[in-house]
């Protein structure tokens, strides 16, 4: 926590030193330490901003790419993430992981490094090319082309570099970082300034070769194919470069790039957006709000036997009784079901917006709702009936009485009643009315009387879970599914039994922690059940499961593998260079249950779409990108332009990246104009 405690001493005075250019003298011996400016800004003092402006855009592009790989929805139907869940997407969801990169980390990448190597804080210049290298391929990866080589160069108008240019330079970033941290550092220890690893050089290597294992592993469309590189030289990648990078990376739990966070009641907050800084970078996306909602698709990842379940779809209090002064007698944890974005039968957003869910605090409330159609209005009598609502039908017109401590949407529209299914993504912190250090329920009102929990949280979106941005099961399903394209069988199962083993003792070491804390300061209300170590029998049992398996495909590695991201974009990468529900391994489909959202009609974004909702095969019909920020439409518009004809067009989402093509031809084919020739 030592350097999160920095961040938040240095917060005000980082600020002059980010977007300015480094100075001839480094040092100015009448510098107050606490106030650094462009030019005294040691590397331990850069290296936190890099790092939380990173995390930001991280967080922030996670949760959007999670609308579009189908795990996360919206609430609303018309708003920009609600638009990404339903594939016809608007600029303006592509803004905050632009800015939280080019504006708060990028910029502080080169001063830092040349600062680093001149006092000799070498490990600093290798982290820093490191995440430079992180913050590239995270912009290429949404974007498709970016300017890189001019980015921090002066110019207002920096000239894009395509994504085959943009991948190896990503790479070499990588490289170069590497060789940094197999240097001494004789100035700055790491430790000072790293709030991932804690100054660990050795598990920085590590993690330098997990992100090369995945930028390899996203060119598996091009594997076995000659690439020419910018210098003439032609190269080949395969799933054997894959494996030999996972060899050299995490091995084990304890090598995890896991960030520590914390509920801390009056942080401070950061400059492009304003949120705690020593909050949970994905929580600020996911579950700061009330709008967030998890889909079918997710929730039936999930096998029956499955513990993980209950910790990472949330919960709400039902069934409520209470007392004679108001207080809770009893209730239950529902878990949330989730939107289905698949099916049009069954999707309640196609009814329009889905309503967050009230109580009834007081006196009782009646809401009277007009249901034309008899069969309709038969089933929804009944489900009021069976959920002990007092009911009076007078032709077409339903009276519902909701009662003291029922929970009800607050609408006359019949079809939204049901919405209090779908329980909301969110968690509280001291941030947004917060109760306790570790009490994270998302309480349906801030009166501290009212115990009523419309939400528990999920694991890995609390304000206060740990941010992961790589660990070793993600690596072990990388490397069963690897193995298994190999058509080395036996391998590849035990990858993937290792890769289920890892995150269920990874979920289990942080439910302990959390277990042994007060979840809940709210009298009548048991501590938080998703915040509770799994049942060790539920566990073993599962885990007996998976291990007496005798194969595994493709579907089932990609379908541990999302469990055990969730909500992590490099998830949609998975998607798109498997072309969703069409890509196959041994014959059989990586993601077969996918589908396009049932309410997409944005055909002149995808002219490609077919009918069939789960062929992704023809050219143009999938999401394949965003388009570029407001920034760039806005005052790079000629560069853009010149970068890809596409650009500012609609079917700009549906254009593959480099990495998502199977060669270049394609790719350039597209109008995208070569970097180097």
């Amino acid at each position: 926590m030592k350097n999160m405690k920095k961040i938040k001493l240095i917060l005000g005075s980082i600020v002059l030193a980010m977007g300015l250019t480094s100075c001839e003298s480094w040092l100015d011996v009448n510098q107050d330490p606490d106030n650094p400016t462009a030019e005294s800004a040691t590397p331990d003092i850069r290296l936190p901003w890099i790092q939380n402006y990173f995390t930001y855009a991280w967080g922030s592009a996670s949760m959007r790419t999670s609308q579009i790989y189908g795990v996360l929805t919206q609430t609303s139907t018309t708003s920009a993430n609600g638009c990404l869940a339903k594939w016809n997407p608007l600029q303006s969801s592509a803004t905050t992981p632009y800015q939280n990169w080019f504006i708060g980390a990028g910029v502080n990448v080169d001063p830092l490094v040349a600062k680093a190597t001149a006092v000799g804080a070498n490990h600093y210049a290798g982290v820093a090319l490191i995440i430079e290298s992180m913050g590239f391929n995270l912009m290429s990866d949404l974007y498709g082309e970016i300017p890189m080589k001019e980015a921090y160069t002066g110019k207002y108008d920096p000239t894009y570099d395509d994504g085959k240019d943009l991948w190896f330079m990503c790479m070499d970033d990588l490289e170069k970082g590497i060789e940094y941290l197999k240097k001494t550092n004789v100035n700055y220890p790491l430790s000072q300034g790293d709030c991932w690893l804690n100054g660990d050089a050795d598990k920085w290597i590590k993690f330098a070769y997990g992100l090369k294992a995945r930028y390899i592993a996203k060119l598996s469309k091009k594997f076995g194919k000659e690439i020419t590189k910018k210098d003439g030289t032609k190269v080949t990648y395969t799933e054997q470069d894959v494996l030999d990078a996972l060899a050299l990376s995490l091995k084990s739990n304890d090598d995890n790039v896991s960030i520590k966070n914390y509920n801390i009641d009056g942080d401070e907050t950061n400059i492009t957006v304003g949120d705690p800084v020593q909050a949970n970078m994905l929580w600020n996306s996911l579950a700061y709000g009330s709008s967030q909602r998890i889909t079918k698709y997710y929730v039936d990842l999930f096998k029956a036997d499955d513990p993980r379940i209950d910790k990472l779809v949330p919960s709400v209090m039902t069934h409520v009784k209470l007392k004679a002064d108001g207080s809770l007698e009893s209730y239950k944890w529902t878990r949330a079901a989730g939107v289905d974005m698949l099916n049009k039968d069954n999707n309640i957003r196609m009814a329009g917006n889905i309503s967050n869910a009230a109580f009834v605090e007081g006196s009782s409330n009646t809401i009277k709702y007009t249901i034309e159609e008899a069969d309709a209005r038969s089933k929804f009598v009944n489900d009021m009936i069976a959920t002990a609502h007092d009911v009076t039908v007078n032709d077409k017109e339903v009276k519902v009485v909701y009662k003291k401590g029922q929970i009800y949407v607050n609408s006359t529209d019949y079809r939204h009643a049901g919405d209090t299914i779908y329980a909301n993504m969110a968690s509280r912190g001291f941030e947004t009315s917060g109760r306790g250090e570790y009490d994270t329920y998302y309480y349906y009102s801030t009166n501290t009387s009212v115990p009523y929990v419309s939400g528990t949280g999920t694991f890995y979106g609390r304000i206060n879970s740990d941010l992961d941005l790589m660990t070793y099961a993600e690596l072990c399903f990388l490397k069963a599914e690897m193995l298994l394209r190999q058509n080395k069988n036996p391998e590849a199962l035990q990858a993937y039994k290792d890769g289920v083993k890892a995150n269920f003792e990874r979920m289990q070491k942080k439910l302990t922690e959390w277990g042994a804390q007060k979840t809940s300061v709210t009298a009548g209300v048991d501590e938080n059940p998703t915040m509770q170590p799994m049942d060790a029998a539920a566990v073993s049992a599962y885990l007996a499961t998976v291990n007496a398996k005798s194969a595994v495909d493709i579907a089932e590695i990609m379908r541990e593998k999302f469990i055990a991201v969730s909500f992590n974009y490099e998830l949609w990468n998975d998607m798109r260079r498997y072309d969703y529900s069409s890509g196959k391994v041994n014959g059989v489909k990586a993601f077969p249950n996918f589908k396009r959202p049932c309410e997409s009609t944005a055909v002149t974004k995808f002219p490609g779409s077919v009918t069939s909702s789960d062929d992704f095969s023809v050219p143009q019909s999938a999401f394949r990108r965003w388009m570029q920020s407001t920034h760039e439409t806005n005052y790079n518009l000629v560069n853009l332009k010149a970068s890809n004809t596409h650009a500012v067009e609609d079917d700009i989402y549906s254009i593959p990246t480099w990495w998502d093509c199977a060669t270049d031809d394609e790719y350039y084919n597209y109008g995208i104009t070569k970097t180097y020739k």
